[in-house]
């Protein structure tokens, strides 16, 4: 079986520490980081990925989550926000770019656990270690 990539894709390094250290004891995977919207589209256009955990307001390079997710839309690849902006607009705009979840930054690491080992469990992707 093939174990799944699972991409972090957040400005804030310390967004992506905590989410890697609650997953990697927990999930048999591969944890790839992007910390801006550029190297997440050059990581999606040029390997897989099976879930994408994704901030939307990310300063920098290459646009926003919702730039990554346009890139993404029609690719094999589990979307799931991950912010505390809350917009109207861009709720829309990412659901228009078939994303699976949101997770609020303010959930516990435990909820987004398991956001993604539902969505794994759903593609039989899912490894308990």
């Amino acid at each position: 079986m093939k174990m799944p990539t699972i991409l972090l894709v957040d400005d804030e390094p310390g967004q992506r520490e905590n989410i890697r250290s609650y997953l990697e004891p927990r999930i048999d995977c591969n944890i790839v980081e992007a910390s801006n919207a550029e190297e997440a589209i050059n990581f999606i256009k040029n390997k897989p990925c099976d879930i994408m955990v994704l901030d939307i307001k990310m300063p920098g390079p290459g646009g926003s989550g919702v730039d990554v997710l346009e890139v993404s839309k029609n690719m094999p690849i589990i979307a799931l926000v991950y912010t505390n902006w809350d917009s109207d607009h861009v709720y829309k705009q990412c659901m228009e770019r078939n994303v699976k979840g949101f997770i609020a930054k303010s959930d516990s690491l435990t909820v987004i656990g398991e956001k993604i080992v539902k969505e794994l469990k759903e593609k039989n992707l899912y490894f308990q270690k």
